[in-house]
């Protein structure tokens, strides 16, 4: 995060308002999760990522 902001996780550059089609991307392990013994103490972590960034990235 910059600044109160939110940063891209690839270009690390602010995240602005004025790109609607941002994401935010959730991680936490997929076993927990599938089995249903995941809990609120699982790791997990947060990502966001400009629409641009998120398109040409995640492919």
């Amino acid at each position: 995060m910059t600044d109160g902001g939110y940063a891209c996780w690839f270009c690390d550059r602010p995240i602005e308002r004025t790109d609607p089609g941002a994401v935010l991307v959730h991680v936490r392990g997929f076993w927990a999760w599938y089995d249903g013994s995941n809990a609120d103490d699982d790791p997990a972590q947060d990502v966001y990522a400009h629409s641009a960034c998120a398109k040409n990235r995640l492919k």
